[in-house]
Parts: C-alpha cells; sequence; structure tokens
C-alpha cells in the first residue's frame, strides 16, 4: 500500500508553494505535484510489493529534497535504486504532457522519456521545463538572467515616455511627487438619464488601510474621488462622512446608474457593447514613492488622459514600421472564434471559456487598451532585435532555447496587462487575467507598465528554470507535438511504461483557454518553431475534450467543434487503444484522474476496459489547492485518483451474481482503509470507484444471468449504495439496516459534502444508489443551485411535510431551537421516536458525520443536535433560554 496520508501531505505542501516549483514558468491548467509525480512514476517502476520501498517513497514527499538542483542526494540515490532493477533506462511516455509534470518525474529517475501533447503551448512549455534543461545545462540560467535583464532596461526606456514619470503632482499636499505604477480603469456605457454609468465591482483600492474611490456627479459627468486610508496614507472622509467603502456599481449582473437610480441588466449591458454604446473611463492613477514603501493614489486630470490619447497614433506608426521589417503584424488581429467558426454577433452560439466575447470584445487585440497595445509592440521589437544579436553570438538551436524562455517571460508579462487583469486591493497590485480556468469579463482592471511586470516574471521563469535543472539527464527528453489518438511514430511494445494526466472529460477546454498565448507566441517565436505555430489557432480536432458542455445557444453536431459525450469517449478510446498498442506485454499504466461528475468517470473507465487494460489499483492522493475557485463553491475533488493498469490478459467472462461478493469484500476493505488514511467527501466515493475496478475490470465482461453485459454505469450505481451504506454503518457501529433510505442517503451526505452544493447529477445517482428519486424531494429538503444541488438542514427548512424520520428530526429541532418543548414532545409521540434508541443513533450518525471529516466545518444544525441529545432522559441539557432544565421522554 502506499502511504497515501504522508504523500498527499506532500502533494498539497507543494501546491501551496508559490515559488521554487516548475510551473513558475508558465500558466498551465490542472499541473499535478512533481512531488507526487516522481511517486507514482517510482512505484510504476518498481516490483510490488511496495513495502520495502516506504522510507525512500517518503523521502521523495520532502519537496526541498527532491527540487533543488544543488542537492541532487536522493535523486541520485532513487536513480541507483532504478539501474539496480533494470538493465537499461526503462522507456516512459506521457502523452498528455501539459506543463510536464510526470515527464520532469521520470526524467528526475533517469528515465528515458518522452513527452508530448496536442497543444502547442503546452510542447513549448515542456521543452523549457525538459528538453532544454538537460540539453545545456545551468549555462541557460546565466543567459536567461542576462538576456532578460537587457530586455527589462530598453523597455522601460521606451515606454517611459506614454507613463507619467517622476514629475507627477503631489497626492497628500506635502509637495513630494512620486513615480507612477498603475491605472485603474473601468468600462462605462450611457444611461438614459444622460449619465455615463460607471461598471464598477469594486471601489476598494487598499483593503488593508481602508483607501477607496466614490463615485461624483459634477456637470452631468462622473468623476471619482479618494477617501479613506490611516495615518500615514490618509485622504480624508468622503462626502457626507463617508468612511466605508461604497457598493459597486454592478452586483450580481446588475448595473445601477449613480445618478437616477436606474437599473441594468447583464443582457442590456451586452447589447449596448455590442452595438458599439459602451467604453472605458480611467479612474484612479496609482503611485509609488521611491523613498517609502506603499502605494499613493491621485486623481486623475487632463494630463492623464492626453497622454493616454496620444499612444493611437504612436501604436499605428509602429506597426507599420514592424509589418515593413518582419513582414508580420505585431498585434494578433484575428477573431476570437465561437462554436460555429465566426465572430461573436447577437444571438449566436458562444464559448462559456470565452464569454468575454459577448461584452464586446471579440478580437484577440481587444483584450488590450491602446497604451497596453503599444506597449507590447514595443516589446515584440526589442525581443526581436535581441534574437538578432544572440544568433550572432550563439547557434541556432541556442538561440532557440534562450529565445522560448524570453516567450515565457512575455506570456507571464502580457497575462497581466490585459483588459481583464484586476486590482488585488489586499495586497494593492494588479492580478492575472486567469482568475478562473476562462477568459472572463472584467468591468474594471488595472493598467500596469510592462516593465514593472516582465522584472516580476524573470523572477519566476528563472525560478521555474533553476526547479527543471533538478532533472538533468543524461538522455535528453524526447518532446514532440502529437496527438495521444495516433501515436505512429513509435512501434508496438515500445515502451516499459505510461504515466500520463488525460483531460477531465469537460472541466478544462485547454485550447480554447490556452489560445490566449498561442496568437502571441506564434509572433514572438513562431518563426523559430515552425513546426508547433502553423495555424492561426492552436488545433481542436483531435483535442480529447468534450465541448458540448461549454457551449451556449449550440448542441452536439450543429457545429464541427461542438462534441459530447460519445466524442469525447471515441477519442479517449482511441488514445487508451494506442497506449496499450505501445505498451509492452505486462507493462504498466499510470492514469491521473480527478473528475467529480460520474459521467466523466463511466466514460474513462468504459474507455479503458475498451481498450483492453487491466485496472490493478485506485489510490485517492491530494493533488488540488483548496483556493481553487471552483473549490470554493462545490463540493470539489480534494484528490486525483491514480490509476493503475496492467497490459495483461483478462480472465474469461463471469456472472454478476458470482463476481458481486468478491465486489463487495474487495471494496469493503478499500473503503476502511481509505477511511483510514482520512479521504473524505467526494474523494471517498470516486476512490470507491476506482477500487469497483480492479475486480470488474479483470474479466472479458460481466453478465447478468439472461447474458446481457452488466455496465459501467449499472457497477457504478451498486457501489454508491455500496458507499452509503458503508457510511453509516461506520457512523452507526453497524445500524444501517435499520434506517430508512432517507436517512442513509442524509448521513452519508453530510459526511460526505457537509452542506455543500453538489453537481446534480452526482447528487441525483447518489440518491438513486440508496433508491430514492432527488427530483421527488425537490423544493423539499433538495434545492437546486444553478447546476447543482443542496440538500437542506434543519435550520433552513420551513413548514416541513413529515415523509420519513429525516422529516421528523428536523422539525423537532427547529421546535426545540424555538423552545416549543411541548409541541415537540408531542411531535416525537406521534411518530413513536420518544425514547427511541435508533431515532437517537440517528442522531449520533449526523454528528459523527461531522466530526469524521474534515471536508467541511462545523455546521450550526450539528451544534442543534448536540444540544438536542443532552436534553434526553437523564441528561441535563442549558436549553435554548439559557436555564437548566429537563424533558422527560415519553416511554
Amino acid at each position: 500500500m502506499l502511504p497515501l496520508k504522508e504523500i498527499s501531505e506532500g502533494g498539497a505542501a507543494e501546491k501551496g508553494r508559490k515559488n521554487g516549483r516548475i510551473n513558475n514558468l508558465h500558466r498551465w491548467w490542472a499541473a499535478k505535484p512533481t512531488n507526487v509525480s516522481r511517486i507514482t512514476a517510482y512505484a510504476a517502476l518498481v516490483d510490488p510489493p511496495l513495502e520495502p520501498h516506504r522510507d525512500a517513497i517518503l523521502e521523495m514527499c520532502n519537496y526541498a529534497k527532491t527540487t533543488d538542483p544543488d542537492k541532487p542526494a536522493t535523486r541520485n540515490m532513487m536513480r541507483r535504486k532504478l539501474r539496480e532493477a533494470w538493465k537499461e533506462p526503462p522507456k516512459v511516455l506521457d502523452p498528455f504532457g501539459g506543463a510536464g509534470a510526470l515527464p520532469f518525474a521520470a526524467s528526475w529517475l533517469g528515465c528515458e522519456t518522452y513527452s508530448m501533447d496536442y497543444n502547442p503551448v503546452a510542447v513549448l512549455i515542456q521543452k523549457c521545463v525538459l528538453e532544454y534543461p538537460s540539453r545545456y545545462g545551468r549555462k541557460l540560467l546565466y543567459d536567461v538572467k542576462r538576456v532578460a535583464g537587457e530586455v527589462e532596461k530598453e523597455l522601460r526606456e521606451a515606454t517611459r515616455q506614454f507613463y507619467p514619470d517622476g514629475d507627477m503632482r503631489p497626492v497628500d499636499g506635502s509637495g513630494r511627487v512620486y513615480g507612477h505604477y498603475a491605472y485603474k480603469w473601468c468600462r462605462i456605457v450611457p444611461c438614459g438619464c444622460g449619465v455615463t454609468i460607471p461598471l464598477v465591482q469594486s471601489y476598494a483600492l487598499s483593503k488593508k488601510d481602508g483607501i477607496f474611490l466614490y463615485p461624483v456627479i459634477e456637470d452631468g459627468k462622473v468623476r471619482f474621488g479618494i477617501a479613506g486610508g490611516t495615518e500615514k496614507r490618509n485622504y480624508g472622509k468622503g462626502p457626507g462622512g463617508m468612511v466605508k467603502v461604497p457598493k459597486g456599481q454592478i452586483t450580481n449582473k446588475i448595473a445601477t446608474c449613480v445618478a437616477c437610480g436606474r437599473r441594468y441588466t447583464n443582457i442590456e449591458l451586452r447589447d449596448m457593447f455590442n452595438r458599439g454604446e459602451g467604453s472605458e473611463k480611467l479612474m484612479v492613477a496609482v503611485t509609488v514613492n521611491p523613498q517609502k514603501p506603499g502605494r499613493y493614489y491621485v486623481v486623475i486630470d487632463q494630463d492623464d488622459v492626453e497622454l493616454y490619447e496620444k499612444c493611437g497614433s504612436e501604436l499605428e506608426s509602429r506597426r507599420t514600421v514592424f509589418r515593413a521589417e518582419y513582414g508580420i503584424d505585431p498585434l494578433p488581429d484575428g477573431i476570437i472564434p465561437q462554436p460555429d467558426g465566426k465572430e461573436y454577433r447577437l444571438g449566436g452560439p458562444t464559448w462559456h471559456v470565452q464569454s468575454v466575447a459577448t461584452m464586446g470584445y471579440t478580437r484577440w487585440h481587444h483584450l488590450f487598451n491602446t497604451r497596453q497595445r503599444l506597449c507590447i509592440v514595443i516589446l515584440v521589437d526589442i525581443l526581436r532585435k535581441t534574437e538578432a544579436k544572440l544568433e550572432q553570438a550563439h547557434s541556432a538551436d541556442y538561440t532557440t532555447a534562450v529565445m522560448s524562455y524570453m516567450a515565457m517571460i512575455f506570456d507571464k508579462t502580457i497575462e497581466k496587462c490585459t483588459r481583464l487583469s484586476p486590482w488585488q486591493s489586499r495586497d494593492e497590485v494588479v492580478r492575472h487575467c486567469f482568475p478562473q480556468q476562462a477568459l472572463k469579463n472584467a468591468w474594471d482592471y488595472a493598467e500596469v507598465g510592462p516593465s514593472d511586470i516582465w522584472n516580476k516574471s524573470i523572477r519566476s521563469v528563472l525560478e521555474g528554470l533553476r526547479a527543471s535543472l533538478a532533472a538533468e539527464n543524461e538522455t535528453i527528453p524526447d518532446v514532440r507535438r502529437a496527438s495521444a489518438t495516433n501515436l505512429r511514430e513509435f512501434g508496438s511494445d515500445y515502451f516499459d511504461v505510461i504515466c500520463t494526466d488525460p483531460p477531465y472529460y469537460d472541466s478544462m477546454q485547454y485550447s480554447k483557454t490556452a489560445d490566449f498565448f498561442y496568437v502571441w507566441l506564434k509572433i514572438v517565436v513562431g518563426h523559430r518553431h515552425t513546426e508547433l505555430f502553423q495555424g492561426a489557432l492552436s488545433p481542436k480536432k483531435n483535442e480529447v475534450v468534450e465541448t458540448a458542455g461549454d457551449a451556449i445557444g449550440c448542441k452536439p453536431g450543429d457545429y464541427d467543434g461542438v462534441r459530447g459525450d460519445s466524442d469525447y469517449q471515441k477519442l479517449m478510446t482511441s488514445a487508451l487503444k494506442e497506449m496499450h498498442r505501445v505498451l509492452k506485454p505486462n507493462g504498466i499504466l499510470t492514469l491521473v484522474y480527478a473528475h467529480k461528475s460520474l459521467p466523466g468517470w463511466e466514460t474513462l473507465i468504459q474507455s479503458m476496459l475498451d481498450a483492453g487494460f487491466n485496472i490493478t489499483a485506485a489510490w485517492p492522493i491530494d493533488t488540488e489547492s483548496t483556493s481553487r475557485m471552483g473549490a470554493r463553491k462545490t463540493a470539489s475533488l480534494a484528490s486525483s485518483i491514480y490509476m493503475v493498469a496492467r497490459k495483461w490478459p483478462k480472465e474469461p467472462p463471469a456472472y454478476y451474481r458470482a463476481v458481486r461478493p468478491e465486489l463487495r469484500e474487495h471494496v469493503c476493505a478499500k473503503l476502511d482503509w481509505f477511511m483510514e488514511q482520512g479521504v473524505n467527501g467526494a474523494d471517498f466515493y470516486i476512490a470507491a470507484i476506482g477500487a469497483s475496478c480492479e475486480v470488474y475490470g479483470k474479466y472479458q465482461t460481466v453478465l447478468n444471468d439472461d447474458g446481457t453485459e452488466v455496465k459501467v454505469s449499472d457497477m457504478l450505481h451498486e457501489i454508491r449504495g455500496m458507499c452509503s451504506e458503508f457510511i453509516v454503518k461506520k457512523l452507526t457501529t453497524g445500524g444501517a439496516g435499520d434506517m430508512d433510505s432517507m436517512s442513509k442517503l442524509y448521513v452519508s451526505w453530510r459526511w460526505a459534502y457537509g452542506d455543500r452544493p453538489v453537481d446534480y447529477d452526482q447528487a441525483r445517482k447518489m440518491f438513486t444508489g440508496v433508491g430514492l428519486d432527488v427530483d421527488s424531494h425537490m423544493g423539499d429538503i433538495v434545492v437546486k443551485e444553478d447546476k447543482a444541488v443542496r440538500v437542506l438542514d434543519a435550520p433552513s427548512r420551513k413548514d416541513i411535510k413529515i415523509r420519513n424520520t429525516i422529516d421528523v428530526l428536523h422539525a423537532a429541532l427547529n421546535l426545540w431551537s424555538e423552545q416549543k418543548m411541548d409541541e415537540m414532545r408531542a411531535l416525537l409521540a406521534s411518530y413513536g421516536k420518544a425514547g427511541d434508541p435508533k431515532f437517537k443513533s440517528l442522531c449520533q450518525a449526523i454528528i459523527g458525520a461531522g466530526d469524521a471529516s474534515d471536508a467541511h466545518p462545523e455546521t450550526k444544525e450539528k451544534r442543534v443536535i448536540e444540544s438536542f441529545l443532552l436534553g434526553r432522559k437523564d441528561e441535563a441539557v442549558v436549553a435554548p433560554s439559557g436555564t437548566l432544565d429537563r424533558w422527560q421522554e415519553t416511554p
């Protein structure tokens, strides 16, 4: 058994780090921790059992010991162990390489490593993580730092004329002057009353010191004042003694006019921007004092406006010169294509991850204001001239390597230099444009000079490069762009191990999001990587992703790029069949999957079985950051499930009635161990699915008594019920058989998800697993929230209709909280629950559900039940009124 708890702690710790990771090189989504990747790759490369390797595995959990190139002791020890087990370095492939975590792990272990991806942006990242560090070593670190520093100096000098410098007027009446750091902008639309509405989500400038903006109407126009602060930065009070940040003009997708109070819906705003009626407005300048830390804020004046307006003519002049010299436009002028392949138009279909197009930003360069475009064009020109100097001193290949790292710094710079980059008032800095894994509209944003962002990006990329050097290998990793659905460049039975992290059904639309970087990389280094940057956008035809869930206004089959579940399954099965073909007999596949939806799991498992794999193990390992946007709102997976499969012959077909006892015994043993290891929440159910495949998947097929095949969905239905029953038994010391279906559902739900909403389809199947229909309880104990559902606790329910024991409990708890003791006693007596030990056992199980899991915080309901139980026969309780009381149960 793998030490899951220790591995998970190490993985979560790495995900929580901001620095010293290969991920510092470039943004890529769903990247896995490198220490977990090393351990799972190592486990696949050594013969079982794993217990003799426990100390080595625990050593690899320590991130500091494995990622510092100056401390190679652990790496060298692991390489020696593998050399003892293998005569030649094992061949390891990752056909979905992404940001390179798994192939990095294989290279770190000394393997002959092959990595690929369908997306050109990912391949370029892999070259910088895997290929170049092994090919050129530490010389890269020096040259990248030197060249990037020279670019920063040129960029600062070339762009300073477009931003206020040290001659800015005083900000605090002291006569001192400060240098520019940033501007804050907002989008605007005209109101019917004649006043312009500033579409501001937050007026906060500094959360720490309480500094904020406020709108003022003068002569029918809106301007902004500054208020709040502390003794060091004191801007005084706002109008009417205002000392708190005013509410933004746009909340819950509703904009409110500052003057007349008229409200505009999100749809009305969308229509206005698409008719060309919207614009944007400077709100405030952010300045810095070279002698003192901190930001200072200045109201906008005419000089700021005129300085910005000058940028338009300068931009066109520089574009013309660049086109003449290099034969390409330095700006990406193409459309952001929607499902129909066209530029967004009102009423047309759109992609959810590119919904920014619905708010008027329909072309890639629309994502940047005029000054941002100008400064980026200047940067692109500087990079071209830097490239020419490098070629005079170095080989073409080495120049390509150094310029590839310049491209990494470039991408990290532009993601903070967009109209989608928000101002973070907590730290008073600009944030990148990907708070979610999508390009979303921002009503207000921060504009920062590119030289400052470039300088910070240098440090990040150098940290990523230094971390990459930890896997420096004599055998240079083979990195290439290819589709996992067609591995024709490799012969059959070629690889010893395949470690891969494939796309998770519909959870990440890689190509459409990565196109933000692709269109710029094509301009910056596309001529040096012609094999990668051929099309106008990244390829999508064979991307193994379900896209229908991201499409708005169309369905599968309407357009070529809108793929449903069956399309995804075909592509995934094709990829897995190719993996099965190129894997040696008895070879191992380690496949990482972290999707919470059951359709995604059903599709993956079916694809693995159809490809001919024998699933031999499934390990839930904590790899996700709890601060993710998605994790904050719904019950998300904290763990990734590492599925281990073999290229083995399968056992003959078997009947389900013969397989079921083996399945039940195996799954329950695994569930017991998972619970001991602290696996909980959505992870527990998904881990159970993996465990069931170890039995179900070893047969050629599993049959019902009538000869029909037992489908994966049927097997998963059985597992869901088994999980709920197992949880209830654990929490009631074996009393699951005495509970009605809703009680079983309620206890297991509280244990797994607390009071958080759960994806509707997942909830529906969980209800079905205990013999219930979620829709029949909708509006009662179940409420729908967008695409998710929530099971209500007692305090959230009113006018309860008694249909089951949970209804009785909830009604009793509410009466108890309201101190209606007589009514509560009568209710319990009428339903035979007063003095019922099974009823008390249910209460204790719900309390235990909270105590047994750290998946959710303590709920109000749990506290009420604890108080409720303390008031039972022969027990004293402090009643809600605060007085010592006793209530007598009816025998």
